[in-house]
């Protein structure tokens, strides 16, 4: 499709009709609760005040601002990002026709989980999601960025970190 579709809900937004639900050269949803989508979009934002974004893209996809719990993204092509992602989980698969690249400085993800067989995958998240985007979550344990100069050879350290997330 040539134009943008806007999606707009105070609870979840799904597909039923196991086809693709969205054609349009952008796709911006708005949502209140979990929300799973086929698309063919050549762009997505989206903002989730609750709940989990699943996104199955028939093409590559670049993503915009995308919010949500837990944010799952397959693609057949590309996937590039434009703004940050903020979510616990970032899962991401593309298929053997394109790189993943989500390598934005401001994005918050917890967990990664990446498959894209073959292929580059390029993530950055210098900071964990904010505890308020799902408030049960356990903590974690801090990871701390070593010192120019320092031994660790530029890798993370635990160092100055005591209880049950230091390791011996």
């Amino acid at each position: 499709g040539s134009g943008s579709v806007t999606l707009s809900a105070g609870g979840t937004v799904t597909s039923t009709t196991g086809a693709t639900d969205v054609l349009a050269a952008g796709l911006s949803l708005t949502a209140g609760g979990t929300s799973a989508l086929r698309t063919a979009v050549a762009s997505i934002t989206a903002a989730l005040t609750s709940g989990d974004l699943d996104i199955t893209e028939a093409d590559g996809v670049v993503l915009g601002s995308v919010t949500a719990r837990d944010i799952k993204i397959r693609s057949a092509g590309v996937i590039s990002q434009t703004a940050p992602i903020v979510g616990r989980l970032l899962d991401v698969g593309a298929g053997s026709a394109g790189d993943i690249q989500l390598d934005t400085a401001a994005n918050r993800i917890d967990t990664l989980t990446a498959t894209n067989p073959g292929r580059a995958v390029r993530v950055s998240s210098p900071r964990p999601a904010p505890p308020d985007l799902y408030p049960s979550r356990n903590p974690t344990c801090p990871v701390v960025r070593p010192r120019p100069g320092s031994r660790s050879r530029g890798r993370p350290t635990r160092r100055g970190v005591s209880g049950p997330c230091r390791r011996r």
